[in-house]
């Protein structure tokens, strides 16, 4: 589980537990153990160290990039054709190609080709959710 799991387990262990008490502080309409709760929480929000919005890595080349330049690893492109045998051989496996290559054929289709990509039997929602949700 990385840090950020963890501080939001944390916080949510915590407002859970904010709940259960039962002494209240004037005023607050909170307990004092639930005072000291909601102030450990707020160090702990404050401490854990988020990144940047401009650091945080999106998108499809922030892991498919090229690692290896003799197979191609890790390119949209190597894992089109290594994915399939069947994929057309538009590109290399070494060619570090963009999404808008593979939106090309697997944008998602409309009309009788509503389930599909516009021109690939697969939308690229279709690839990219279900091999993305263990990874």
């Amino acid at each position: 589980m990385n840090r950020f799991a963890r501080a939001s387990l944390v916080l949510l262990i915590l407002s859970a537990s904010l709940t259960a008490c039962q002494k209240t502080t004037p005023g607050s309409g909170l307990s004092q153990e639930q005072a000291k709760k909601l102030d450990a929480a707020s160090v702990l929000a404050t401490a854990v160290p988020y990144p940047k919005l401009e650091e945080v890595r999106r998108g499809c080349p922030a892991c498919h990039n090229l690692a290896d330049r003799e197979s191609g690893k890790y390119t949209l492109a190597y894992e089109a054709l290594n994915a399939v045998a069947t994929h057309p051989k538009i590109f290399k496996a070494t060619d570090d190609v963009s999404v808008k290559i593979c939106l090309g054929c697997h944008a998602a289709g409309t009309g009788d080709r509503a389930a599909r990509g516009v021109d690939a039997p697969l939308a690229m929602r279709d690839i990219t959710h279900p091999s993305h949700m263990s990874s």
